[in-house]
């Protein structure tokens, strides 16, 4: 199992159009928390959304969900490699490998491998980028002395991994005779459950065993048997050493679980019946090895004990048939669903059948009733009258086939629908693996061993590259999440098949935040394991209930049941590296105790079984039956049958120390090839109910829904009322009469009540990465607003929206209809990937103030120019450069080329440690929930490890601290300077590191809205957004109008700015709260001017001019305020010298219309000028686009009240930066936006007699 970060990826293939996850897969104890959280929430709605959109999500992806009216964001790569469900190629459970080795002290080892089950080819990894597909004994010599990670991988016949024991890699000496040893054992338990076969699989210089049975027998063999008399947990150690060689001495020890068979096992209940015209039901009695009593229930009440009885019903319909069996000690029961067709009406059905060579499918009506006309729909435009035909199908896939019968004369009519999967069937087999290269973390060397007839091949290393290499080597631009794929096939058409893999390279300077938790077997506790990756030191737990943590695995105890949503935060001091990861929990009471339980899957075979423990409690043991005599101590075992039948598989869970033992049964059906499919869709009836539509395939003639929460039916397409809202796992399970068919369909299914409004959304890029499709998935339909982030709307159920400019865009569409009404937003990014992109890394070298910097940029750029933020540049490709002295600098880097439009800068802070001082004081921090509550995070390095009274903490209210990392809450509102000094006693040295903290009280309710203008007309959508305990609402629109809707719709008479107010307040006035923003009001489709800017050099006098004017103007000219002009449409500029200037934009379209937007920029150094002193009021800020930080450059010429705010595209205020009276002269503020998502925003700059408004870009 792999498992990756991120997003969710989906490999569409040749074979797969929509995931399919195994039942219960949440109840995991190995997949990660997050991981398993996902499942559960999103399983259901992630196949609803790739099976209907039919999106080949080769590309990660990104979604979100709305569950309980609060959005989530969701980012998780699953990748599955568990049995038939792989995304990838199929793994075979039932075989697997491992291997010893010779060292005699060379560079060449010999390798000796073992196999176990039938495995077929063998490829060795040698861990020196040798790769080798052969025998299963070789030798290999390497270059150069060292540790070497070996690994052999087996396969079946039909290239399947083999996956029937634990990783067959082992780390190998080589150089020096290797002296230690290494215990492992394999278990197999004999016919009898009570017998076990052990073989000694340790390597390494032991030359004696011991084995220690557990119940008081041992054993100097090297492979004993032993026969347990009592059914009861016990621990196998095989301890192994070298009686010449003391560093060779190793114990492993393992659990078995002694059972004795079923004595009913062979008892198999089974019948068959048919029918006759006058509600008749003849059943017979079908019972291998006959029996001593029988009872039949026939589903309408009524019972009989006779051997073979015929019934006769009252009434047509579906019945369940239930036959009880008795011989000797054993009874058994089994179930079966019929139907008393009703003549007069119709119904229709069918069944298909796929032939062994190609995609065409033999399809059989087996419709009944009075119908005299028949068609087929098959889903790939193809429509045909007949009435078995032969459809061929133009590739392999999932297609969705209706039959509609019809009697124009009675007026019966009738339609039944099916996904009709299309298996590939291909006589070639991709398989490859990939290897780091030794010398460049970008790149990877790819080894082909795929099998079969394929002439032809084609890789695609998921980054818009691709080779028909036989083992290419590639080399990645950029860090990320790539998906490479190899595609084999012949000229016959008779091969064609694709393998896939996830390849995850990781930003050095990078860090990725993910947890796992467990909670404790009895009570409310949880414990967290923090599973983060990359390069960070500090890291900070919510845990949904307002309490925190700043372990790194903690563990935390609720005081009641429920939903929390627990986020960890990691954080790197020196590279400003951060990374945020939230999943919600559910904790409940777990008494003491243990419960058994297991889910089931079948294998594409038909004879393989999956088995997942789902098991509760505190159990530690657990021992698998299959009911064929074998059994197994694993946790999710996969188990091969080697005949069809009825088998009942049991899992036994117990505690040896707490006494807690559970059993749990449940009878399989294997067949050679099940001839039926389960499988359904839902959707929702009013309030808490799921209808479900019932869409498998095949012969099955029983089935039987289970809802997930205690409730059953056996109607074909039931509708169940559930009693509150919540994820339910529902299951429907199919069979026949034959015992050819059975199969287990499992979906999980979210319920919530459908009078609310609940808005959600997906969507998709096409080829021109311009053209998004949104696929509207909200459950109400009355009235919409889309909202595109670039300025135009729709209203349109699923719209497609075209983009003209790269960049961020928040998308939100808004849902209302009566009373209720609901908003969801995602964040999409366009960007034309012809273009260039900065990006870059960077990492210490071993002096400390040396810092290594790699150029990571994307597209043709010939030109790089770095600002090391400390005053000096560079224009190599990858600089090195040594600072004076430690802290925090702000590092540039800017590309362009001259033959093309090509420029971007990107620009990160770093933080470089002081190498000569033994300590180096440094801290981040989070504010609470309350407003008031900071914590902070200790990063310090250097300082007595003792931790007692090395520390002082001083934050800047009178009040300090000795801890280590402390909470403090403040008294009041306001801006304090925390200052952190460590010292260590046995050197002396001392460091102090402080920086400004601004907290604020969480008010009782706060205010806020916001809106948009359609693509026409004077008209403005409001959304009252506001958050608290408010009951009452007023809208003043600032011409006089006002409204006491949520989302009210006004027109304006004349275009104009307009101060808007919402006013909230309660009836008990706790809550009383009043915003005011300036809206301008005009034309969306009239043409208008406006711009903006970055600078592009540190000496702040190149200019990068951006046209975001809105219409479609024909013709641009730039008036740069210097006598220079320009046309082009985001020119760049360079001016000879520093000060003010006039600059502005005039766009003309094709009508003649004209408009004009000018402003007056500064341009000057961060050491201004005295001639600036006396000067107006001058604003600059730069960068603009900011990744994540600006800097505001203002310059008062009096004394006065400054504020700065910062709002969002809908006028919501989200920050204030300053709110203070400044003395005159120039004033510098740093804005870090790394916790906003990417997009625009405006600034605002207000003093005593003067309100700026700025927008700015802020991307990721």
């Amino acid at each position: 199992m792999s498992l990756h970060y991120r997003y969710l990826t989906c490999l569409c293939g040749n074979q797969y159009s929509y995931a399919n996850f195994p039942d219960n897969l949440e109840n995991s104890n190995l997949l990660p928390t997050f991981a398993t959280h996902f499942i559960k929430k999103y399983q259901n709605q992630s196949k609803k959304i790739m099976k209907t959109t039919k999106m080949c999500w080769k590309n990660a992806t990104t979604f979100r969900s709305k569950i309980n009216r609060r959005l989530i964001q969701l980012s998780v790569i699953l990748l599955f490699s568990i049995g038939s469900m792989s995304f990838l190629n199929a793994q075979n459970f039932s075989c697997g490998t491992d291997f010893t080795y010779t060292n005699s002290g060379g560079l060449t080892v010999d390798f000796k491998g073992s196999a176990i089950g039938e495995v077929s080819y063998y490829a060795w990894d040698f861990g020196d980028s040798t790769f080798v597909q052969g025998d299963i004994f070789i030798s290999h010599t390497y270059a150069t002395d060292g540790v070497y990670n070996v690994c052999l991988i087996g396969y079946d016949s039909l290239w399947n991994y083999c996956m029937g024991s634990q990783t067959s890699c082992h780390s190998v000496t080589v150089g020096a005779p290797d002296t230690t040893c290494t215990a492992t054992a394999s278990f197999w338990p004999l016919p009898d459950g009570m017998t076990v076969f052990t073989q000694n699989n340790s390597y390494g210089n032991f030359d004696s065993q011991f084995w220690e049975f557990g119940d008081g027998s041992t054993s100097e063999e090297f492979k004993p048997y032993h026969t347990y008399t009592t059914q009861d947990t016990f621990t196998i150690c095989l301890t192994v050493w070298n009686s010449n060689d003391t560093s060779c001495h190793n114990t492993q020890c393992q659990y078995v679980y002694p059972y004795a068979s079923d004595p009913c096992s062979n008892l198999y209940p089974y019948y068959y019946n048919y029918g006759d015209s006058a509600m008749g039901m003849y059943f017979y009695n079908n019972t291998q090895g006959g029996v001593d009593s029988q009872v039949w229930e026939f589903g309408d009440g009524t019972t009989s004990t006779e051997a073979n009885p015929y019934h006769v019903y009252a009434n047509y319909g579906w019945y369940n048939v239930c036959l009880t069996v008795t011989k000797d000690t054993c009874t058994k029961s089994w179930c079966s669903m019929i139907n008393i067709p009703d003549p007069s009406g119709c119904e229709a059905k069918f069944e298909y059948y796929q032939g062994n060579t190609s995609t065409e499918v033999y399809f059989y009506n087996q419709s009944f009733g009075n119908f005299t006309q028949t068609q087929w729909n098959f889903g790939d435009g193809v429509i045909s009258d007949e009435y078995n035909p032969t459809h061929k199908f133009p590739y392999p896939g999932l297609f969705k086939v209706c039959l509609s019968v019809w009697n124009d004369s009675t007026g019966c009519e009738n339609q039944y629908c099916m996904d009709v999967y299309i298996e590939n069937q291909s006589n070639c087999f991709p398989e490859f693996s990939q290897k780091p290269d030794s010398s460049n973390m970008m790149g990877f060397n790819f080894y082909n061993f795929s099998g079969g007839n394929y002439t032809n091949l084609m890789w695609d290393f998921g980054d818009g590259t691709s080779s028909t290499d036989m083992n290419p080597f590639h080399e990645y631009a950029s860090f990320g999440e790539y998906v490479a794929c190899l595609t084999i096939w012949d000229s016959s058409g008779n091969c064609q098949n694709q393998s896939c893999h996830s390849i995850f390279i990781m930003d050095p300077n990078g860090c990725y935040a993910g947890f796992e938790f467990k909670q404790a077997e009895t009570g409310l506790g949880v414990d967290f394991f923090n599973v983060s990756r990359g390069n960070f030191d500090s890291h900070y737990w919510t845990f949904g209930d307002g309490d925190s943590s700043i372990e790194s695995n903690p563990m935390h105890t609720y005081a009641m049941e429920g939903d929390y949503e627990v986020c960890l935060t990691i954080y790197n001091s020196a590279t400003q590296c951060s990374d945020t990861y939230c999943t919600w929990v559910y904790v409940y009471n777990m008494t003491s105790g243990c419960k058994a339980y297991f889910e089931h899957w079948y294998d594409s075979t038909g004879t393989g079984v999956n088995f997942w423990n789902a098991s509760s409690g505190d159990f530690t043991e657990f021992y698998w039956t299959f009911g064929d005599g074998s059994s197994s101590i694993d946790m999710h075992p996969h188990h091969a049958y080697n005949a069809p039948g009825m088998y009942t598989v049991c899992l036994k869970v117990g505690n040896n120390m707490s006494g807690c033992m559970d059993e749990y049964c449940y009878t399989v059906y294997i067949n050679a090839q099940s001839t039926c499919k389960a499988y359904f869709t839902n959707g929702y009836t009013s309030d808490l109910g799921a209808q479900f539509e019932n869409l498998s395939s095949g012969d099955y003639t029983g089935m039987m829904w289970d809802f997930g929460d205690g409730m059953s039916s056996d109607l074909k397409n039931p509708t169940h009322n559930y009693a509150m809202e919540g994820n339910y796992l529902v299951c429907l399970k199919l069979w026949n009469d034959t015992q050819t068919c059975y199969d287990n369909y499992c979906s999980w299914v979210y319920v919530f009540d459908q009078n609310a409004c609940n808005a959600y959304f997906s969507f998709y890029l096409d080829s021109t990465g311009r053209n998004v499709h949104f696929e509207n998935w909200s459950n109400k339909d009355g009235n919409r607003y889309w909202n595109f982030g670039d300025g135009d709307t729709s209203s349109d159920k699923s719209p497609v929206h075209t983009y003209s400019m790269d960049g961020s865009y928040e998308v939100c569409l808004n849902i209302w209809e009566d009373s209720c009404s609901d908003t969801y937003c995602s964040t999409l990014y366009i960007y034309d990937q012809n273009r260039c992109k900065a990006y870059f890394s960077s990492w210490s070298d071993s002096t400390g103030l040396g810092i290594n910097f790699a150029d990571y940029s994307s597209g043709e750029h010939n030109h790089v120019k770095w600002s090391f933020g400390d005053g000096t540049f560079s224009e190599e490709m990858n600089p090195h450069h040594v600072y004076a002295n430690k802290g925090e600098y702000e590092v540039c880097m800017e590309i362009w080329n001259d033959n093309s439009n090509c420029f971007d800068k990107y620009c990160s802070m770093i933080y470089v440690h002081d190498p000569a001082s033994p300590c180096n004081a440094y801290f981040g921090y989070y504010l609470g929930e309350e407003g008031l509550t900071v914590n902070f995070m200790n990063s310090s390095s250097g300082y007595n490890n003792s931790w007692t009274n090395n520390m002082t903490w001083d934050f800047g209210d009178g009040t300090t601290s000795s801890e280590y990392s402390p909470m403090h809450t403040f008294a009041n509102e306001g801006a304090y300077k925390v200052c952190l000094s460590v010292i260590n006693d046995s050197t002396g040295c001392s460091d102090t590191f402080c920086t400004e903290v601004f907290v604020k009280a969480k008010p009782e309710c706060e205010v806020y809205f916001n809106y948009q203008q359609p693509d026409s007309g004077l008209g403005i959508y409001f959304g009252n957004n506001s958050w608290g305990n408010y009951t009452n609402w007023l809208w003043d629109f600032g011409d006089g109008s006002t409204s006491s809707e949520p989302w009210p719709f006004h027109d304006y008479s004349t275009e104009g700015w307009y101060k808007v107010c919402l006013q909230i307040w309660s009836d008990s006035g706790n809550c009383q709260q009043t915003i005011c923003n300036s809206v301008y009001v005009f034309d969306m489709a009239s043409l208008n001017s406006f711009y903006g800017y970055t600078t592009s050099d540190t000496t702040g006098v190149t200019i990068n001019f951006m046209n975001w004017s809105s219409g479609q103007p024909s013709n641009i000219l730039w008036d740069f305020g210097d006598g220079t002009t320009s046309t082009e449409a985001s020119p760049r500029h360079e001016y000879a010298q520093y000060g003010m200037y006039n600059v502005c934009l005039t766009v003309t379209d094709s009508l003649g219309n004209t408009d004009t937007y000018c402003d007056s920029l500064g341009f000057f150094p961060v050491n201004r000028p005295a001639e600036f002193v006396n000067s107006v009021e001058a604003i600059k800020i730069y960068p603009n686009p900011a990744n994540p930080k600006t800097t505001i450059n203002y310059l008062l010429a009096k004394s006065t009240k400054v504020e700065i705010n910062i709002y969002d595209m809908f006028s919501r205020k989200i920050h204030t930066l300053v709110n203070a009276n400044l003395t005159a002269g120039m004033h510098e503020y740093q804005w870090d936006a790394t916790k906003l998502n990417a997009g625009l925003y405006f600034i605002e700059v207000k003093t005593g007699h003067s309100r700026n408004l700025y927008k700015i870009a802020l991307v990721k």
